[in-house]
């Protein structure tokens, strides 16, 4: 079996980062596990294997830099924002990543105070701060506007101190301790665009390919996409132990289940972030959707802070 998971950046040592790495140093098949390539191609041969051209590297483009077979009955392609499946539809909610805070309970005591031991969301219609609290006094930031394309493309990231007043800017009257979390990120912002599959996407299948993860089912982020992944792999792992001996059985029946559970999920992920940043009322739906109710107020517009 051969594995390709694209346009990741190396391991941090905390959050996600090290959990990847955990797993990975504890696996038998790590030498199976490829990484920081895109995959530009993949065919299946006769009689058997299945052959893939990689482009290596995050930025590598459309290129074909490096082609590579892969040998093997099976390639899964994991946590990319590829188009095997199809189309990405344009959400339209840039996310900028702030690097950590690092000591943040003793550099920043009021930041730190704000996030508390969890999570916080500082929401109105539009925008908002998203932060948590990590390993080793670290606080992680992702700042969320509501912006079209261009109004990225007109800030220059490569002077952080002045891309970070620009952005703090859309947040003009929130309380410092909120607006230090950009401002004080101690490193550059990385600008994304939210991008998702559209709902309910099935392809035909592959023979000796299969997809997880974002590969298989990009959606609008709403904390659920890695605990969907690491499903996605346990169950394909129990489909091929329960057909080994028709592979292609075991990978029908792990998408025909796939499917529907992703599906199903990104409309959750649908309602959830269009609670958080798409709602004229936010952040009252997320806190009525909390609370236990329909994520549906008629409260008036405005900023609030939610932390666990």
């Amino acid at each position: 079996m051969g594995v390709l998971r694209s346009r990741i950046p190396r391991a941090r040592l905390g959050g996600r980062g090290g959990l990847r790495l955990c797993c990975a140093r504890a696996s038998p098949a790590r030498d199976l596990v490829g990484w920081e390539g895109a995959a530009l191609r993949c065919c299946a041969r006769a009689p058997g294997g299945t052959d893939v051209g990689l482009a290596r590297g995050c930025d590598a483009g459309e290129d074909e830099l490096d082609a590579g077979e892969v040998l093997g009955e099976v390639v899964v392609f994991a946590q990319s924002f590829c188009d095997v499946a199809g189309e990405w539809i344009l959400v339209g909610v840039e996310v900028l990543p702030s690097r950590p805070l690092f000591d943040a309970d003793e550099r920043h005591a009021a930041s730190a105070k704000a996030v508390g031991v969890g999570s916080l969301y500082a929401l109105a219609s539009g925008k908002g701060i998203v932060a948590h609290r990590e390993a080793n006094g670290v606080l992680h930031t992702y700042v969320a506007l509501t912006k079209p394309e261009e109004w990225i493309a007109s800030i220059d990231f490569a002077h952080p101190k002045a891309a970070k007043a620009r952005v703090a800017a859309e947040f003009a009257g929130w309380a410092p301790e909120f607006t230090a979390l950009i401002t004080e990120g101690e490193s550059a912002l990385v600008p994304r665009a939210i991008h998702a599959l559209p709902s309910g996407q099935r392809w035909q299948r592959v023979p000796g390919a299969t997809l997880l993860g974002d590969a298989a089912h990009l959606m609008r982020p709403d904390g659920e996409g890695a605990n969907l992944a690491m499903y996605d792999g346990a169950e394909l792992g129990r489909a091929i132990a329960a057909h080994r001996s028709d592979l292609e059985a075991a990978l029908t029946e792990y998408e025909d289940a796939m499917f529907v559970r992703s599906a199903n999920a990104a409309v959750e992920a649908a309602k959830t972030f269009s609670l958080c940043f798409a709602d004229d009322n936010a952040p009252h739906g997320l806190i009525d959707f909390l609370s236990g109710g329909s994520g549906q107020t008629s409260s008036a517009p405005s900023a609030t802070a939610l932390s666990s």
